[in-house]
């Protein structure tokens, strides 16, 4: 299961636009109730997620992917969050910028209380920056993690 992500990768890039409706589905099927996932299959499908295409998948998948990392970071161990938001990182770019998606992520990285520090732009500007800092999660992580941006309320 932690070769997943190489065929993962591999099949998503490479297969012809016809295809990829149907092999996104049977992998994307794995990501939609992640409460009955197994901790350590948690991981192996976050870690997975990192190496999709995400520029061949559609909003639908992209969808399952951040419900499944949201629900993961508010519950997993550190491994399973330290995945969760690494997956969030690589999801934000591909999703629109007022999507429900990047809310859902910000508020999950927002409730991860002591997993996100939240460093307001010193020259007071509007965006705010949220880093990861917890020593649970640094463990897996060389340096804390720009997860995403958004405006101060």
């Amino acid at each position: 299961r932690y070769q997943a992500k190489h065929v993962a990768d591999s099949l998503l890039a490479n297969c012809s636009d016809a295809d990829m409706p149907r092999f996104a589905e049977i992998l994307f099927r794995h990501y939609q109730a992640p409460k009955t996932v197994e901790p350590d299959s948690a991981f192996a499908l976050l870690d997975t997620a990192l190496y999709v295409p995400m520029e061949r998948i559609g909003e639908q998948d992209r969808g399952r992917l951040a419900a499944f990392a949201s629900w993961w970071l508010a519950r997993g161990e550190a491994s399973q969050q330290a995945a969760a938001m690494r997956l969030m990182r690589r999801l934000l770019p591909a999703l629109p910028e007022n999507s429900p998606e990047v809310r859902q992520i910000t508020k999950a990285v927002a409730a991860a209380g002591e997993n996100a520090h939240y460093l307001w732009d010193p020259a007071s500007l509007s965006p705010t920056t949220v880093y990861i800092l917890s020593e649970k999660t640094a463990k897996w992580q060389d340096e804390p993690v720009e997860v995403t941006r958004y405006e101060k309320q």
